[in-house]
């Protein structure tokens, strides 16, 4: 059962689209691709069948057993990945980043463009450390499903509850926002915070 699953993924994964010039031939790769696809999913399903009947037969033999929560999660996730690639390749749709799973085994693994040279994309989570100007931390924030303009105030809001003399702070332009300047102006003596796009005059 094993080696008939991996047979069919390694199929499905190893078929490229085709480059030719000739359209036939692209159809027809595409159409052994979506075929590959269509049956490694059947197949899956057919498994994810046959763990559900299993999961019913434990729960009724050890009910409360808190390790079936974990299978649970399992066969959900089996599911939802045989949705995605119904979806991608099978239906052609564009799946949005948050809806993606990057990690199974840690799903708070995101998506993180760098748009820098060299490292343009990857994976993980965001944290953003405020420190001193002796390289203490002070504060810090865990950005789950966030930007560095959406913790502007908070990790600044944070380090003044922790440490009441803290009177200005600094940022780079990521995290500016007109709103933020405003907020932290209201809450320190002075907010360094560089504006995104071309200054003004007035600006520099």
């Amino acid at each position: 059962m094993q080696a008939q699953h991996k047979k069919r993924f390694h199929k499905a994964r190893n078929l490229k689209r085709s480059t030719s010039a000739n359209e036939a031939l692209r159809d027809a790769r595409q159409n052994d691709i979506e075929a590959a696809h269509a049956d490694y999913v059947a197949y899956s399903q057919k498994l994810i069948s046959k763990a559900e009947v299993t999961l019913k037969r434990l729960r009724a033999r050890t009910p409360g057993d808190l390790r079936l929560k974990e299978l649970e999660r399992w066969v959900k996730d089996s599911d939802y990945q045989c949705q995605m690639i119904v979806r991608r390749v099978l239906n052609h749709e564009s799946i949005p980043h948050n809806e993606k799973v990057f990690s199974l085994f840690e799903r708070h693994t995101e998506w993180i463009s760098k748009g820098k040279a060299g490292t343009p994309v990857e994976l993980g989570l965001r944290v953003c450390v405020l420190q001193d100007q002796f390289g203490f931390t002070l504060h810090h924030l865990v950005m789950e499903k966030q930007t560095d303009d959406q913790v502007t105030v908070p990790i600044a809001e944070g380090a003044k509850q922790r440490f009441p003399q803290v009177s200005q702070v600094s940022y780079d332009r990521g995290f500016w926002s007109k709103e933020n300047l405003e907020k932290l102006e209201e809450l320190l003596d002075r907010a360094v915070l560089p504006k995104k796009g071309r200054w003004s005059e007035q600006d520099r």
